[in-house]
C-alpha cells in the first residue's frame, strides 16, 4: 500500500551505495517486461517502500539485486496506443532518401559524362 502526503500517493525509495544513503518519493515506477511490455504502477498501487544497494562486490555477495514477480503486474499495465503509419518521421524518412538518391544519380551521370 503506498503511503500517502495530502493527495499525492507515493513509495518511500531508499537507495545505499558504499555506505551513502540516498532517500527520495516515488510517485510512478515503470517495469519493462523481458518481451518490451512496459508496466506502470501509480497512486495506491505503488509499494509503501523499495531499497536497492550498490557498492563495490564482494565474493559471494551481490553488487545489486531486484526481484520482481513479472506476473503479479499485469493488471497495472499502462494502455499503449498504436502509433499510425506512417508518420511524420517515416515520411521524412522516405523523402531524404529518395531525394538522396536521385542526387547521386544526377552526380554520377555528370561523372561519367566528363
Amino acid at each position: 500500500m503506498a503511503l500517502v502526503h495530502g493527495s499525492e500517493h507515493y513509495a518511500k525509495w531508499t537507495h545505499m551505495e558504499n555506505g551513502k544513503v540516498l532517500t527520495r518519493r516515488l510517485h510512478r515506477i515503470e517495469i519493462q517486461a523481458r518481451d518490451g511490455r512496459l508496466y506502470a504502477l501509480t497512486g495506491d498501487r505503488l509499494p509503501d517502500a523499495l531499497v536497492t544497494n550498490s557498492g563495490h562486490a564482494y565474493k559471494g555477495e551481490h553488487i545489486a539485486q531486484i526481484l520482481l514477480r513479472p506476473e503479479s503486474c499485469t493488471a497495472y499495465e499502462t494502455p499503449r496506443q498504436a502509433a499510425a503509419w506512417p508518420n511524420l518521421r517515416d515520411v521524412a524518412n522516405f523523402v531524404i532518401g529518395f531525394v538522396s538518391i536521385s542526387i547521386l544519380r544526377v552526380l554520377i551521370a555528370l561523372i561519367e559524362s566528363l
